[in-house]
């Protein structure tokens, strides 16, 4: 406990740099900002977790494991505060997980703060500590997989009960829903220790009684924890093309991927890139990333060739103690993290940012070491030399993730941030200073416009996390206008025609402007790139679809006065004279049908310049407020004012405020149309 305490202290210093990177700044890294949060977001306004329309399919089909967490704090605390934690925190628990391994599979406690330094502090597992990804999640339910099944490789396997295997099955199933690379990474080190002890099974029936009834009974639980996700992707059907196909494409470059995503880490880029040529290797390879500060891409160099060293080391000792059976099983064990980089590298497509993806595969470390201890046991000199490699390893690793941390570019920590000279929290979500000017006027105009229907078109990799988030809490609602649907696995992109009703203002990423149905007559810029509010007049003109028409002494003579109003009926005219600032009149109920949105024109004139406002009551808010009013300039003379209203969000009656001057207002008429 001592020599685990002394290893704690070595990485408390790494541990108050990320958390104070994860507090200080809000979700800023890209694939957060595309799918990781947005999806948490549109889960809080839709008050569900069902799959929405999107044209970002990764929001609805990636594994929602980790955010499910996320959208535990971020309903606790109404704010995406603690958002940043939840990697955070596994990336705790993975240190305190990584030294129950070792204790485990009984390494040398001298070994043990080195092992755990080198297993926990991979340079872009530093990185996502401070991020909402969910990768260092999926690394903890590796490790949470194979501790549930710690009998199956040390141990005693007949010795594991129903209970356990219900465990392993859980875990298992939340390895799906986090990532599935956790049960890719896992399933190795079990696999491989079943067979180590397959010899234990003496009869038949005891192998039947132990291994299938515990299997089925884990993959009963599984199935209760993934199976409602499993489902709707079968449903949805969206192709991953990250990953290999199951049953087919097993060529020979295939075969040479595993090499290909190791070649990410290797500390000598050139000449990893020469050697690998040498030995046959004739397809694309990526090495140039290896030391670049990259969140997605920067590589693992010590842990990479710390693990090659040792499973080099392993190879060539093998041959002449294999032969004595009680090595077997942990040489078997010392090779589970090679088989599974292999799996992992059969499975997972080469990419840019595979590193990211590999970091369960480093918290492996401590097993490639099984078998050099035990033979260690006989020897003064061995045990001493590989301490001494581990030690220096780890000295380096350690040395370099503190440097890493403190340089996340995205999230660098600077030091006159611990006087107060801090970037805004809002400010801290864009990493790119024309985005976040878009977006401020974006939602200047909305506010401007009293429009709280917002219609997002995006393609699949908008980075729209800050302007949904910022929209949703100022008391807006999002949905996307354009999205991808699947037919068969394949992708078509898809308007919806009824949607394009419901919003008031438009706004569209880079690139996707065009997709904007009839720019410049249904829908105005604003005088950005990006935005777009709906042309009421144009809206009002075009419909059919009359819902409410006061005009002419029958229809005027509706109107109720509230306050401040005295009506004199005119010919076809509405007087109002306003003994006051601020006159009220309230509309005759009208039936919406099924419109989702409609639009009213009030013709009028006056003798002064001010402000009208209409007002509605919803079923959130029945009472009228500022929050539900929409406010149009006056001028002196003719007017033909235009309010945009939420027919299906309206209940009960409309009220008109015609001015806020205590003055004579002359209404021509009022109708309401649907769109």
């Amino acid at each position: 406990m001592l020599i685990f305490r002394r290893s704690f202290q070595l990485l408390v210093p790494l541990w108050i740099i990320i958390g104070i990177t994860a507090w200080i700044y809000p979700p800023n890294n890209y694939d957060s900002l595309t799918y990781h949060m947005p999806r948490v977001a549109h889960w809080i306004q839709n008050q569900s977790i069902e799959y929405y329309p999107t044209p970002i399919d990764r929001q609805n089909v990636m594994g929602p494991g980790a955010e499910y967490l996320i959208l535990f704090f971020q309903l606790l605390t109404g704010s995406d505060r603690l958002a940043t934690l939840v990697q955070f925190f596994s990336f705790m628990l993975l240190i305190i997980s990584t030294y129950y391994v070792i204790r485990i599979i009984k390494l040398p406690q001298k070994w043990l703060p080195y092992i755990m330094i080198i297993a926990t502090t991979a340079p872009i597992a530093i990185m996502e500590a401070s991020n909402t990804k969910n990768d260092l999640v999926a690394a903890l339910i590796t490790l949470s997989i194979i501790i549930s099944g710690a009998r199956f490789f040390s141990g005693n396997i007949l010795k594991t009960q129903l209970f356990d295997f219900v465990i392993i099955g859980m875990c298992l199933g939340v390895g799906f829903l986090v990532k599935p690379t956790a049960l890719i990474v896992a399933l190795p080190v079990l696999i491989i220790g079943i067979v180590a002890q397959v010899k234990k099974f003496k009869t038949v029936q005891l192998f039947w009684k132990r291994s299938v009834l515990g299997f089925l009974f884990s993959l009963l639980a599984a199935t209760a924890v993934a199976g409602p996700d499993l489902y709707r992707k079968v449903v949805y059907a969206a192709p991953r093309y990250e990953v290999y196909p199951l049953f087919s494409e097993y060529t020979a470059d295939r075969m040479w991927n595993p090499v290909r995503v190791l070649a990410h880490n290797i500390p000598f880029p050139e000449e990893a890139r020469r050697f690998l040529h040498m030995i046959g290797f004739r397809g694309d390879i990526i090495t140039k990333d290896v030391f670049n500060l990259h969140e997605d891409m920067i590589g693992n160099p010590y842990q990479a060739m710390v693990l090659l060293a040792i499973s080099l080391l392993t190879l060539i000792l093998a041959p002449k103690i294999f032969r004595d059976p009680k090595y077997r099983p942990r040489l078997l064990l010392s090779f589970s993290p090679v088989v599974a980089w292999f799996l992992f590298g059969i499975m997972v497509r080469d990419q840019a940012w595979i590193t990211r993806l590999e970091i369960p595969l480093f918290y492996l470390f401590p097993f490639s070491l099984v078998f050099l201890a035990r033979v260690s046991i006989r020897s003064k000199i061995w045990p001493h030399f590989i301490g001494l490699g581990l030690l220096l390893t780890a000295f380096l690793s350690l040395a370099y993730a503190g440097l890493v941390a403190v340089k996340v570019p995205p999230r660098p920590l600077i030091p006159h941030y611990f006087w107060g000279d801090r970037p805004s929290r809002t400010a801290g979500y864009y990493n790119n200073v024309g985005l976040k000017k878009d977006h401020d006027f974006f939602l200047k105009i909305a506010e401007r416009f009293a429009c709280e229907r917002i219609g997002l078109i995006s393609g699949p990799d908008g980075a729209v996390y800050p302007l949904v988030w910022r929209a949703m809490i100022s008391g807006r609602r999002v949905e996307y206008l354009r999205y991808k649907k699947f037919k068969k696995g394949n992708p078509a992109w898809h308007t919806d025609q009824e949607r394009l009703k419901w919003p008031c203002i438009i706004y569209a990423t880079y690139g996707d402007v065009e997709h904007v149905p009839n720019r410049g007559t249904q829908w105005i810029s604003a005088g950005d790139y990006h935005t777009f509010y709906r042309n009421l007049e144009w809206e009002f003109v075009r419909s059919t679809m009359p819902i409410l028409s006061l005009m002419g002494h029958r229809g005027l003579k509706r109107i109720q006065h509230v306050n401040q109003a005295d009506f004199m009926i005119e010919t076809d005219n509405l007087l109002v004279k306003a003994s006051g600032g601020d006159p009220q009149m309230l509309l005759p109920e009208f039936r919406s049908g099924n419109f989702r949105s409609g639009v009213m024109r009030v013709e009028m004139q006056s003798s002064v310049n001010t402000i009208a406002q209409v007002y509605y009551k919803t079923k959130g808010s029945p009472n009228f407020s500022e929050k539900n009013s929409v406010k149009v300039e006056v001028k002196k003379g003719s007017n033909n004012l235009y309010f945009f209203l939420p027919l299906d969000e309206i209940i009960n009656l409309v009220r008109f405020d015609p001015g806020r001057k205590k003055d004579s207002y002359k209404i021509q008429s009022i109708e309401i149309k649907g769109i």
